[in-house]
Parts: C-alpha cells; sequence; structure tokens
C-alpha cells in the first residue's frame, strides 16, 4: 500500500488518507504521521495552487497530531535529503556531461537520511497557515504560484496584509527580528493619525471602515471602544507590541523612533518616556541627528536633574540620588551634549535656541560643581580608609 501510494499521481488517486488510516488503527502513531508528512511534502511538489496548499495545511496538521501522541524522545520523523558530493554546471561549454575537467566520472546526486523534529513541522505547517491567511485577505493568484515562501518573505507579506499578530508569531517561530514588524505598524500609526484628521474634516470617507477592518485582523484586547479612534487603537496596538516583545536592549524603540522621525511624526509621550527609561543617551542622540534641538535641549536638562537626584526613576536610573557620596558610578552622552551645544550656539537668530542654550550652560556649570564636590568627598574616603588600614597593618 506503501508503494502504491508513492507512485500513484495525486490528483487522480490519494492512498495516503487510507494509509493513514490503517497505521493511526494499529496504534503506530509515529508511522502515521510520517505518512502525512510525506503526504505534504508531495503536494508542495505536484498540486500547485490554492487547493493544494489547503491539503497541505490538513496533512501537517494530521502529522502533528499524530506525533503529539507519541513520546516527546521519538517524536521526529525521517525524510530524505537530496545531496551531491562535487557540483558542476551542467551547460558550462566544451565540458563532458559524464567527466570532470581532470577526467574523473562526475558523482550523481546521493539522498541521505535528515531527521525531522516536531518543532521544525510546527514551523514548516505556521508557513503554509500564513500563506492560506494571505490568500483568504487578498486572493492573489501569486501567493499560490511557486515553492513555499520564506520565513522573512512571509513576514513582509504579512506585515503588508495587515497580519501582525501572524507576523510575530512566524518571526518568533524562526527567531527572526521583528524589526520589519515593528517599521511597519509605525508607518500604519503615521497614516491612520494623518487619515483621522481628514475623516474628521470630512474628506475621507471610506477610511474608518478599512482602518476598523484593518484592526479586527490583529488583537487590540480589550481597549477597543467606541470613543476610540481607529489611529488611537493602532497606537495601543504599538504600545503593547513593544512591552511585549523590547525584552533586551532598546533596538526596536530605536527603529520605530526612526520611522517616525523619518516621516516628520512628533513621538508619543508614551514612546520617549518608555525610551529614556531603557535607553536615554540613544534617544538623544536620534533628537540630534533628526534636528529635534529643543526636544534634545530639555531631555538633556531632565537628564541632568536626573543623574543630579531629581526624577531619576524616568531615566532608568537604579538609585535615587545617583550623584552623591555613596551612589555608584553614573555617566553623562557628553558627545551628544557638545554636539547639541555646537549646534544651539550655531543658531543665532532665534531666540528660544539662545535661551536654551544659556539654560543648558548653567545647568551644566551647576552639575559639574556638584560632581567636583563629590569626586573631592570620594577622594578624601579613599584616602582615610588607606591610612586606617595602613595603621591597622602596623599594629
Amino acid at each position: 500500500m506503501e508503494f502504491r501510494a508513492r507512485s500513484v499521481d495525486l490528483t487522480t488517486h490519494n492512498y495516503y488518507d487510507l494509509l493513514y488510516a490503517f497505521h493511526i488503527f494499529r496504534g503506530n502513531y509515529k508511522k502515521a504521521g510520517s505518512v502525512m508528512y510525506e503526504h505534504s511534502m508531495r503536494l508542495r511538489q505536484e498540486v500547485p495552487g490554492l487547493v493544494g496548499i489547503q491539503k497541505q495545511a490538513k496533512c501537517y496538521l494530521a502529522a502533528l497530531n499524530a506525533l503529539r501522541l507519541v513520546n516527546p524522545n521519538y517524536a521526529w520523523i525521517v525524510r530524505p535529503k537530496s545531496v551531491s558530493k562535487r557540483q558542476v554546471p551542467d551547460d558550462t561549454p566544451e565540458v563532458s556531461p559524464k567527466r570532470l575537467n581532470d577526467g574523473e566520472t562526475k558523482l550523481e546526486s546521493q539522498t541521505e537520511p535528515e531527521v525531522v523534529e516536531l518543532a521544525e513541522i510546527e514551523r514548516e505547517y505556521l508557513l503554509v497557515d500564513a500563506r492560506l491567511r494571505l490568500l483568504q485577505k487578498q486572493p492573489n493568484p501569486s501567493h499560490t504560484a511557486g515553492p513555499t515562501l520564506s520565513a522573512s518573505e512571509t513576514v513582509g507579506l504579512l506585515v503588508k496584509a495587515g497580519q501582525l499578530d501572524i507576523a510575530f508569531r512566524v518571526s518568533n517561530a524562526f527567531k527572526a527580528p521583528l524589526t520589519p514588524v515593528f517599521e511597519g505598524l509605525a508607518l500604519k500609526c503615521v497614516n491612520f493619525s494623518q487619515h483621522c484628521n481628514l475623516f474628521i474634516m470630512g474628506k475621507d470617507e471610506d477610511f474608518a471602515s478599512d482602518a476598523w477592518l484593518w484592526l479586527s485582523d490583529n488583537d487590540v484586547g480589550n481597549s477597543a471602544t467606541s470613543n476610540t479612534s481607529p489611529a488611537d487603537q493602532a497606537w495601543f496596538l504599538l504600545q503593547k507590541y513593544l512591552s511585549q516583545y523590547e525584552q533586551k536592549g532598546s533596538q526596536y524603540h530605536r527603529c520605530v523612533t526612526i520611522r517616525l522621525m523619518s516621516h516628520d511624526f512628533p513621538l508619543p509621550s508614551w514612546l520617549t518616556a518608555s525610551y529614556k527609561r531603557l535607553n536615554a543617551p540613544e534617544l538623544l542622540k536620534l533628537y540630534i541627528d533628526y534636528d529635534c534641538l529643543q526636544e534634545a535641549g530639555h531631555m538633556v536638562l531632565e537628564y541632568i536633574d536626573a543623574v543630579m537626584g531629581k526624577g531619576a526613576e524616568y531615566y532608568g536610573l537604579a538609585c535615587m540620588d545617583p550623584l552623591s557620596f555613596s551612589s555608584s558610578a553614573v555617566w553623562l552622552p557628553y558627545t551628544s551634549i557638545d554636539r547639541l551645544m555646537f549646534a544651539l550656539k550655531s543658531i543665532n537668530s532665534d531666540i528660544m535656541y539662545e535661551k536654551l542654550h544659556q539654560d543648558l550652560t548653567e545647568k551644566l556649570d551647576e552639575y559639574f560643581r556638584i560632581l567636583e564636590s563629590v569626586s573631592k568627598d570620594k577622594i578624601d574616603a579613599a584616602r582615610r580608609t588607606m591610612h586606617l588600614n595602613n595603621y591597622n597593618l602596623c599594629r
């Protein structure tokens, strides 16, 4: 039966379902999962179009269900892998199709077994399921043609179609960076905010329906109310995803901030507050790079106050009084501050920038006075400790 299933045309006869039922009846769940996985591989190669993709998804689900009934230590299957020891293009001119340049016989492609674990099958199913969801959202014939899309290609299409939850799931499954997803969501927030103003003015009648349809494809939680606009919901979605996936560092805050600044869009207050706690020097550098000098100046004033103990919790400083005798070392981004001071000083025609430059100069002078005093106290304390240790040794 297995030989017949492999030899007949899938479009006319299908013995894999019968073979799967036979192994399930005998309790051989591992073999049943292997049969359905083989069926999905053949469907991918031999049956193009939407029908073939739908059958692939069903085969993957059947294989996963069968393998989950097996002991986890044995929940794997074996598939053939084509390998070639030496590869020479067949279309190379003046080259024998049977022998190499040195006269040796070409080695034919061989097959060796490859172990496929349950996690890899789940990832393959995730790509097929994402492809089906894309076809449901956008019935594009190009999505059904060709081989299975890669993870990065799938994520790009999902972001374009607004399927962000699935895009995050695929990226996490393949351990791919989430930067394209966050950039696409940030751009959608900008578009929603801009079209919201047009909708209020009565110039974009179809905006609301399209926006709410886009939001319905993603999990906005319990925040969706009749009093909030689609733009507010999109910003809430961005905030939720950032708090959920920004585990270490600030790379996703950075890519979102760059996307917003490149479109000359003001940063939301919750984003700047979160970014200051994670990586304030990086946010300051972005402000300067994109000529947001006023925001950068006010941030430096707040940052210096935080280092001196006023509002330290808003900048992620562990100690509430960082610039004190008993606290650990803190630092300021002097390079960025020097760039900002130079930029403000070069603008002589604007009174606002002159005032900001003067405030920064006074704040830095105050900071250096306190820093000198604290440094002197620490040096004196170190000297007293050294003398005390020497006295104890002499005794």
